[in-house]
């Protein structure tokens, strides 16, 4: 695998981990987040699945490089839609100066996570990340299937 896939791969890790510190003090607030976190999770685990799965030494086919390597492209666009959302609900915005202004950023931010429309982009995006890294887990399960085969057949 390339050091681009390892490193999508990584950052997603840190991303999904980041909304569900943050969101996860809030799960027993809401089924809508505690359906978001448990999305979130279950994506993390299979970013870190995968993580540990292409480390180097690792070596696929380059068959298999490419279909894996194509899929974590996809994922790539998710895991962007999410590290903005990230960004946001961590107020990474600089403040306008003003009291008034400020205040009003505040709200705002305070709001913004809990949004219906911010919770349905988070679950959009997470949905579309776990879609493709199954399809690479597919294919490697396949791959390491097919290797055993050839193993036991020796």
């Amino acid at each position: 695998m390339t050091c681009g896939v390892v490193g999508i791969v990584s950052l997603g890790v840190q991303i999904t981990q980041g909304l569900l510190k943050y969101y996860g003090s809030w799960k027993g607030q809401d089924s809508d987040i505690l359906d978001m976190c448990a999305s979130l999770d279950s994506l993390s685990r299979i970013l870190t699945i995968l993580w540990k799965t292409i480390q180097p030494p690792t070596t696929f086919s380059v068959s298999i490089n490419e279909c894996v390597e194509k899929n974590i492209t996809f994922v790539k666009g998710a895991m962007e839609k999410l590290e903005e959302e990230l960004k946001k609900v961590q107020g990474t915005e600089s403040p306008e100066p003003g009291a008034r202004s400020t205040m009003r950023r505040h709200v705002r931010k305070a709001l913004y996570p809990f949004r219906e429309e911010t919770l349905r982009k988070v679950r959009r995006a997470v949905s579309e990340a776990r879609q493709d890294l199954n399809t690479a887990l597919q294919v490697l399960q396949v791959f390491v299937y097919l290797e055993f085969i050839n193993f036991v057949s020796q």
